[in-house]
């Protein structure tokens, strides 16, 4: 168990020390957004003299979660895809390389989602003397976990369908993602009832979809054969 364990960690170090210049960057990209953004509302308020100022809104932290979203899907696709190719090209078995790609990936959701608290932090006592009205405070902790799981769980699932099916799977992932944009639209027009619903089950919901797509991603990559053959 203990040569198993470090074998374990040492692959580990490995993919770390390969990605150390990407995460880097995107660490380095989420907060530049978050600076553009502060800088953005404080020349409005330069210009505008605009009661209550713009910067004591909420937007930097919003847009700060967004783009950590959306790196950590970036970041996701490179874990499940190149590097998860890498690593059985090197001999490590499949389930090993699926295991270190997600304590990476999942490791890196944990930075996204602390510095975005940070950022905002920063932003609500510094900046605005803790006057600002920030949304971020306002999020439960089921969503802070979805923000750290959710974007990895999609990229490996997205990954693992066009693995398996290739650019049908992407037509598939492009058609079910342009519906579930239009449920809470199309809830909201035929029955509110069915829209207060869905809020209220969110919580339960979009962890349980997570999760789901976590296993089915993981699951179409184990049986990858195309593209992995090492067991």
């Amino acid at each position: 168990m203990k040569n198993k364990g470090q074998t374990f960690a040492r692959t580990l170090g490995s993919v770390l020390q390969l990605d150390t210049r990407m995460m880097a960057t995107l660490t380095g990209v989420q907060v530049a957004v978050w600076a553009l953004t502060v800088g953005i509302l404080a020349v409005v308020d330069g210009d505008a003299r605009s009661e209550p100022p713009a910067l004591f809104l909420g937007l930097p932290g919003i847009f700060t979660v967004c783009a950590g979203a959306i790196l950590l899907f970036i970041e996701g696709m490179q874990q499940f895809n190149m590097d998860f190719v890498v690593l059985i090209n090197f001999g490590i078995a499949r389930r090993r390389a699926l295991q270190v790609g997600w304590v990476a990936v999942l490791g890196y959701g944990v930075v996204t989602t602390a510095l975005s608290a940070a950022l905002e932090a920063f932003w609500y006592f510094v900046l605005t003397g803790g006057q600002g009205e920030s949304f971020l405070r306002q999020i439960p902790a089921w969503g802070w976990l979805c923000l750290a799981l959710m974007p990895a769980a999609l990229s490996a699932l997205a990954v693992g369908v066009l693995r398996r099916f290739g650019a049908k799977g992407g037509l598939v992932l492009w058609l079910s993602f342009m519906v579930l944009c239009q449920v809470p639209q199309l809830l909201e027009i035929t029955s509110k009832d069915a829209l207060e619903l869905l809020v209220e089950i969110l919580p339960v919901f979009l962890p349980l979809v997570g999760l789901a797509a976590a296993i089915a991603g993981t699951v179409l990559l184990y049986r990858d054969n195309a593209a992995v053959t090492n067991r």
